[in-house]
């Protein structure tokens, strides 16, 4: 297909995974996403191998559909990785705003009852002290190879991805629902605790197709 057949194609589809696959299929040396300067590229082959690798070792973890999974990263190539990852394995990804403090994190945490937190070095402090408060300790993930004094059971990225080596993306995928919830946004929070709105798939594809 021509890369306007493949994007008319991937936004007739009913579910963002979906869209990935083709997407993906048809241009898989082409570059999905990279960093600024250029050092960090992720090719569409490449990031869809990825996904499904993060997206069974989720599942070695004991995630299920739809539990969420807290995402609290810069801008970077891994985060639409893990964001997708967890997507395909039929979980709900949502992000925690940079600069929140660990109680603001741990409100989230507990109020999206996530057992798993995708984070890097920078927030790791923070994320910690939040998980050490909640009933149910979530499972930390670190992008970044671990440092000293990362804490006992964190899992790297890489060991996250060899997990999951195997994983059957595409019949995990074929299982994702138009209704099923793809996202959570949470709220600012200006006017009292921040709150979750629920985005599905269909949700945001029909928004795509009404842009097109």
């Amino acid at each position: 297909m021509t890369p306007e057949e493949t994007l008319s194609a991937a936004m007739q589809q009913e579910t963002l995974a979906a869209a990935l696959r083709i997407t993906a299929a048809e241009n898989p040396a082409a570059v999905w996403v990279k960093d600024r300067a250029g050092e960090n590229v992720i090719t569409w082959g490449e990031g869809l191998e990825r996904v499904d690798r993060i997206a069974g070792g989720l599942q070695a973890l004991g995630l299920e559909k739809g539990d969420t999974v807290a995402l609290m990263l810069v801008n970077r190539p891994e985060f639409h990785i893990v964001d997708f990852g967890v997507v395909i394995a039929g979980g709900t990804p949502f992000s925690i705003y940079q600069t929140y403090t660990a109680d603001q994190i741990k409100y989230l945490l507990s109020d999206a009852d996530t057992g798993i937190v995708v984070t890097e070095q920078l927030y790791l402090a923070a994320v910690e002290a939040a998980c050490a408060e909640l009933e149910k300790t979530p499972r930390i993930v670190l992008i970044d190879p671990p440092a000293e004094g990362t804490p006992d059971g964190t899992l790297s990225l890489s060991e996250l991805e060899e997990m999951g080596a195997g994983f059957d993306g595409a019949a995990a995928a074929s299982e994702i629902e138009p209704s099923d919830v793809l996202t959570l946004i949470y709220t600012s929070g200006t006017t009292g605790p921040p709150k979750g709105v629920q985005l599905s798939h269909q949700n945001l594809m029909s928004a795509v197709r009404s842009t097109s």
